[in-house]
């Protein structure tokens, strides 16, 4: 089965990658590196670990190709998989979740010409307030958080990935938005031009 753009879908490259297929393997592995990079990172705080540990996915998934069988998504698999990695990591370093300031060279590349001084610094207190908000959930409700709305998985997945009830993933993601809407709230009674 393909998709509507006409590429194979992950069940079709995942199949094929069973069978020895490397290109079908190379497809997949360039389909999920990036964002499987950026939940890891979010997990555990650090870039260049977050590639090794998502590498570490994704080759254990060509290396045991023929021995493994999905029960899920191909996307709640791996997200599940870099979900453990991140748990054993986080447990043999140490390793507590920070969250960054944005950069300088990002916040360059990000601006545009027409924001005024004034709404950047309103974009940046917003991000800040943002990022703050979201670490202070509790950590559950956090990754709820974070697996739906910065990585695009549904509750079905995420009751996958997390091993919980998809009416779990619901109640918690309720409880997240009501605690970062009430924590927000000065952000959204600002006047706009």
């Amino acid at each position: 089965m393909q998709n509507p753009n006409g590429e194979p879908s992950d069940q079709e490259l995942y199949s094929r990658m069973r069978e020895g297929d490397r290109g079908a393997f190379k497809k997949l592995f360039r389909a999920y590196y990036d964002e499987l990079c950026d939940y890891v990172e979010s997990q555990i705080g650090s870039a260049e670990a977050a590639e090794d540990l998502v590498q570490n996915v994704l080759l254990n998934l060509w290396r045991r190709r023929e021995d493994r069988t999905l029960r899920t998504t191909l996307k709640a698999y791996l997200y599940g998989a870099a979900r453990n990695e991140s748990i054993k990591y986080r447990k043999h370093r140490k390793v507590r979740d920070q969250w960054q300031e944005e950069s300088t060279h990002d916040h360059v590349t990000k601006r545009t010409n027409a924001s005024s001084p004034v709404e950047d610094v309103e974009h940046r207190q917003l991000r800040r307030a943002m990022k703050e908000s979201v670490e202070a959930l509790p950590e559950r409700r956090r990754e709820v958080y974070v697996l739906s709305r910065q990585h695009g998985l549904t509750y079905k997945e995420i009751a996958s990935v997390m091993d919980i009830s998809p009416k779990t993933v619901d109640n918690q993601m309720v409880e997240a938005l009501k605690f970062l809407r009430k924590r927000l709230r000065q952000f959204s009674s600002t006047p706009s031009a």
